[in-house]
């Protein structure tokens, strides 16, 4: 439950931000005992085959889907899942970015771990999704200059 509980916390206190467009910045989503077993796995997820895009969706040598092997193989990835999919959890998100949820009744959960020399060229994200929910994970301090660039238009 503090796991769900944290989670909650970070979505009611998060920073709003309208530009380039409105998003939302949530600090200590996860508990760090969480965020310890993630950074201590040895995924089977590498860097080969990336081509700058996400073209390689169904190829978990990329990327790893929360589905039931993948939670039985890895059993910390359950408190993930067991996060997002509280009640009282969606509706914190549901408040807090003002969508319905239940318009989007499948959750789709990965794991994803770009390495050198990834990197995705600027796109926009599928129109089925609620929300992209991204947590950046490294113990390697140069990586913090790293993540998502938000761009306001094509020119940029």
């Amino acid at each position: 439950m503090k796991h769900i509980e944290k989670s909650i916390n970070s979505i009611n206190t998060s920073k709003t931000y309208n530009k380039p467009y409105k998003y939302w910045v949530f600090k200590d989503f996860l508990e760090q005992d969480i965020l310890d077993k993630i950074l201590e796995l040895d995924a089977p997820i590498g860097g080969n085959g990336y081509d700058n895009t996400r073209n390689v969706d169904d190829d978990e040598t990329q990327r790893t889907y929360l589905k039931e092997s993948t939670i039985k193989k890895y059993p910390v990835f359950k408190t993930i899942e067991d996060i997002f999919t509280n009640d009282s959890f969606k509706k914190s998100l549901e408040t807090k970015l003002g969508i319905n949820l239940n318009k989007y009744p499948h959750l789709r959960a990965e794991f994803v771990q770009d390495i050198s020399p990834f990197c995705l060229t600027p796109h926009t994200d599928e129109t089925i999704k609620a929300c992209t929910i991204l947590i950046y994970l490294s113990k390697d301090m140069d990586s913090e200059s790293m993540g998502t660039e938000l761009y306001e238009n094509e020119d940029m």
